[in-house]
């Protein structure tokens, strides 16, 4: 029975996780854990590694998070992203694009450095999964699905076999450059690359919707659904709980798990640029973040696990 229970529930030595944490880092880094963060973040450029308190986190889940956050330390630089991602409005969808990608190649490095924690991610995700932390039970993964939301979903769930993530002929291309992505210039590129495929689709979309509405009876129906052609994907729901797993518009956005990050309350809508936080691994998407509504402009763009 007592055997029973700690299956259930692994008892969890914090203080291993901080030493795992440091020695993984390969330097004094801080680690805190916060019972009331929403996700995982690292700080690039104060290096404090930030870990959520959630209920029932096994081994498996604090190991791929630290796993995750300490490959950010290795190698997210504190600079040289700023200049994509801007500040004022789009910055944020920006930073989520960046993160998304970023994410795919740190995890993966992370993973061929320490092999042993390949087992943790695949458990790890696995969980989060079951818990719907990405929010597909009431959504149909197919391709109408925005494409960085169905990468993210990709290399976060397809990887692993807990869902087929489905992409166009047109598209392998872009999941074949971010398996591949070797530096972070690499990853700027990609992100720089999808972001504005993204947008080219957004103004064909608000030119058709324009069409259509110029060619309709001018009843009051026709114009409303004219002004919601103009509005982009704002009216689409996130896919993984709000935040950013992938989010998309040109008004700014990108929560991670997304619209929950670390941010600090800035409403203004800009990103710092201070540091280039951490990611959105929850399923929030490009469909969720397109407007400056979600407040999370403090660069600290968070790995978005909801529990």
């Amino acid at each position: 029975m007592i055997t029973d229970m700690l299956m259930e529930k692994p008892f969890v030595n914090r203080a291993t996780k901080d030493i795992l944490a440091r020695c993984m880092a390969t330097e004094d880094i801080r680690v805190m854990h916060d019972a009331t963060a929403e996700t995982a973040y690292f700080d690039t450029k104060n290096r404090v590694l930030c870990l959520p308190i959630w209920k029932d986190m096994t081994n498996s889940m604090y190991d791929m998070l630290v796993g995750h956050e300490v490959s950010h330390a290795l190698h997210t630089p504190t600079e040289g992203w700023q200049d994509f991602v801007g500040k004022g409005k789009g910055s944020q969808i920006r930073h989520m694009f960046l993160n998304i990608v970023e994410d795919a190649r740190i995890e993966r490095m992370i993973k061929d450095k320490f092999p042993g924690i390949r087992r943790d991610f695949s458990s790890a995700y696995k969980e989060l999964h079951e818990r719907d932390l990405f929010e597909l039970k009431s959504r149909t993964i197919d391709l109408d699905m925005e494409l960085i939301d169905r990468l993210n979903l990709h290399f976060k769930v397809g990887l692993f076999g807990l869902e087929t993530i489905p992409f166009a002929s047109d598209e392998q291309q872009y999941v074949t450059r971010m398996a591949e992505t070797v530096t972070f210039e690499d990853v700027v590129t990609l992100a720089k690359d999808l972001y504005e495929k993204h947008q080219d689709e957004l103004d064909e979309e608000e030119d058709e919707n324009g069409t259509q509405s110029q060619s309709g009876d001018g009843d009051s129906d026709g114009e409303e659904q004219g002004n919601q052609g103009q509005s982009g994907d704002d009216q689409g729901e996130s896919q993984d709980g709000s935040q950013s797993g992938s989010e998309s518009g040109d008004g700014d956005e990108d929560g991670s798990e997304s619209g929950e990050g670390a941010g600090d309350g800035n409403e203004s809508g800009e990103d710092s640029g201070q540091s280039q936080d951490d990611d959105t691994d929850d399923g929030e998407g490009a469909e969720s973040g397109e407007g400056e509504q979600q407040q999370n402009g403090d660069g600290q763009n968070s790995l978005g696990y909801d529990d």
